[in-house]
């Protein structure tokens, strides 16, 4: 069994194991904000990205400890990428998890999902599809009851579904109004 099978298998177990420890709470728009920054690792080309990013909380949160609590999200973002003298529209969505203590000021932020840019040459760096995944591993700071600041190393690539599979890293630097 290949690693995919093996991430698809454990899911479904996931899936269906866990929802007895999950506590369900109400679901709404939990912050907007803005991000950008450079590629992490040179490449043939230098890359930036700005976005704009929506949150959404979903009903489902599992607590790690009596003050520790994991909670689900659906992140998506709309915005532009530049790298090798061209720029192009980025737009993304999928699944988020939080990690954070009851009253605390950090969070671990994870999550991934789907890509869709409107070009995939940006100079001489060959993307080979529109359609790519990416995933990001940071942390929240909130600064208060509505503002949070925060960093997100973040992956983009085809994942290896195409002959081509450059990838991108970035290290994006966020603000974000929580409702």
């Amino acid at each position: 069994m290949g690693i995919r099978q093996l991430l698809i298998v454990l899911i479904i177990l996931l899936f269906l194991f866990v929802p007895q420890f999950v506590i369900a709470e109400d679901s709404d728009w939990l912050s907007v904000g803005v991000r950008g920054g450079p590629s992490a690792i040179d490449k043939d080309e230098n890359f930036n990205m700005l976005d704009v990013f929506l949150v959404y909380g979903l009903p489902w949160s599992l607590n790690l400890t009596s003050n520790i609590a994991l909670n689900t999200r659906v992140n998506a973002s709309l915005g532009v990428m530049e790298g090798g003298g061209d720029t192009g529209v980025i737009a993304t969505a999928g699944p988020g998890f939080v990690i954070e203590r009851a009253g605390g000021s950090f969070q671990l932020d994870i999550g991934g999902g789907f890509v869709l840019m409107s070009e995939d040459v940006y100079g001489n760096q060959d993307f080979d599809e529109k359609t790519q995944l990416y995933c990001h591993i940071g942390f929240n700071y909130l600064i208060d009851r509505n503002w949070i600041t925060g960093y997100k190393f973040y992956h983009l690539s085809n994942a290896g579904f195409h002959d081509k599979n450059p990838g991108l890293d970035y290290h994006l630097f966020e603000i974000s109004y929580r409702y």
